[in-house]
């Protein structure tokens, strides 16, 4: 049992190693290939399983404007990052169990809202309301 909380931790530490420490925010430059600074850029790692995904995430915001973000994306994928599919984030999320898939449909209708009130709407989903009045129904049938 010792054994295996030592390997979960060593597992943790060489995560922070190489990621950061979770939640904390970090500055830097983006640079090219061949050295040239691209754009000065915010890292954020945030470790599982505090994270949207519950999976290892690292945000990167770099300066608006089309040709600073696009240098740092590029340079993201030349160095093996992916871009996400649509919904792939909220998907991860429902499969690891972080959302429900009541929770997981608010998400695509909050993505997908047009008007205040229809954000509102699905803000009240996402925040597990219809789960908890499907659980009270099902307690009260189960009585």
């Amino acid at each position: 049992s010792s054994s295996s909380s030592s390997s979960s931790s060593s597992s943790s530490s060489s995560r922070e190693e190489a990621l950061g420490e979770s939640h904390r925010v970090y500055y830097g430059e983006v640079v090219g290939a061949d050295g040239r600074a691209l754009d000065e850029a915010l890292a954020i790692p945030m470790l599982a399983p505090r994270s949207y995904t519950r999976e290892d995430v690292v945000e990167v915001h770099a300066h608006g404007g089309g040709v600073c973000a696009q240098r740092v994306l590029e340079r993201c994928l030349e160095l093996g990052a992916r871009l996400a599919d649509p919904g792939e984030f909220t998907l991860r999320a429902f499969l690891n169990g972080r959302l429900d898939l009541s929770q997981a449909e608010a998400v695509a209708q909050l993505v997908a809202s047009r008007t205040p009130a229809a954000a509102d709407a699905a803000l009240a989903g996402l925040g597990g309301e219809l789960q908890a009045a499907v659980a009270a129904l099902r307690r009260e049938a189960l009585d």
